[in-house]
């Protein structure tokens, strides 16, 4: 995502926005990417973070993920939406996600952060926090 002229297109976007009317967001995004593109970004389809990363600066929002095997945080979303504002201070945009393969627990996403607090991710990490040791033993063997 280190692409300088993706990134000064992705604010570019940002800016322009505040003035467009909704009609007009479709092809301002399409003439976006099409200039990214002559401009050298390889990758388009990271494009929509350099977008994402200039409203997060531009308008002070944090975009964060969560998944659960609902899909829903329910009573627990205010209170999670009240702490990454206290310990941000930016406004939260949450998306909740359905995530089936989850048996338990969460995965929350901010930014390139990705916090593994679901009951499989727990497991993984008390299975290698035994074999860790184990291996060190039968390394020195």
């Amino acid at each position: 995502m280190k692409n300088p002229h993706a990134q000064c297109i992705a604010r570019a976007l940002v800016e322009m926005s505040r003035v467009l009317q909704p009609e007009e967001y479709a092809a301002a995004c399409d003439a976006a990417l099409q200039l990214a593109e002559r401009s050298g970004c390889s990758d388009l389809r990271s494009f929509p973070d350099h977008v994402l990363h200039a409203l997060e600066q531009h308008q002070n929002i944090l975009f964060v993920s969560i998944s659960t095997p609902s899909g829903s945080l329910g009573s627990q979303r205010d209170s999670l939406m009240k702490t990454l504002r206290a310990q941000s201070g930016k406004s939260i945009h949450l998306k909740e996600i359905t995530s089936p393969s989850l048996l338990g627990g969460a995965v929350l996403q901010i930014g390139d952060e990705l916090y593994d607090a679901s009951i499989q991710g727990q497991m993984t990490h008390i299975v290698d926090s035994f074999l860790k040791p184990l291996a060190q033993s039968l390394s020195a063997v």
